[in-house]
């Protein structure tokens, strides 16, 4: 009952059908229990309000006085619940701001998805990594401007998982030391595999 759950069921031509339950708020404190880790992943879900943003900025703010490294994927979630201004200030111990160029879109009024991760760049993270699905991704970093790395754009795609799927391999690289470009690249690769095998996610265990 504690855990959010998103079931997603596909009709044959590929249409989706969603269920959602939001769980109970998640303790974000007992992050700072046990031992120090040298990342630190955090997400948004659907129940999350300004409070939690609060709760994240000050657990990575404590971890980062500890030398852990942050990378957080706010999601759709955040944005009209939270100040623009408490989310810039988050960004400051952050490292690496990844999401989708939709849901990164809100928080900088800018032209086109370069722009975005530049501006975003600015805002605090050390590293923007801007998924477009299959228009590929877009990283920056304070040594490295905006790079466009494509992919093919894939018919009767099943997209289920897609992004979690690149967060995952985009935060082993990271935890790998692999260079951010190597990392994003292995990413956006493991993530189009997934939507190839027509499974979803499911396709990663095939």
């Amino acid at each position: 009952r504690h855990s959010a759950v998103n079931v997603i069921s596909l009709t044959s031509d590929g249409r989706r059908r969603s269920t959602y339950y939001t769980g109970e708020k998640v303790m974000w404190n007992r992050s700072l229990t046990g031992d120090t880790p040298e990342w630190f992943f955090a997400a948004g879900y659907g129940q999350v309000d300004e409070t939690d943003l609060k709760a994240l900025a000050e657990i990575f703010a404590s971890l980062r006085r500890r030398g852990t490294k942050i990378c957080f994927d706010p999601g759709p979630w955040f944005w009209g619940r939270a100040e623009p201004e408490l989310m810039s200030a988050v960004w400051q111990d952050v490292h690496c701001l990844v999401g989708t160029e939709e849901e990164l879109s809100p928080w900088a009024s800018v032209a086109g998805p370069e722009e975005l991760a530049a501006t975003l760049l600015n805002l605090g993270p050390e590293i923007v990594v801007v998924k477009r699905g299959p228009k590929g991704a877009i990283f920056a970093t304070g040594k490295v401007p905006p790079k466009i790395l494509p992919t093919r754009r894939i018919a009767g795609a099943n997209t289920v998982g897609a992004g979690d799927t690149f967060n995952g391999r985009l935060l082993c690289g990271l935890c790998r030391d692999e260079p951010i470009e190597e990392a994003v690249s292995a990413a956006l690769q493991l993530a189009t595999d997934v939507v190839r095998r027509s499974r979803g996610v499911l396709g990663a265990f095939s």
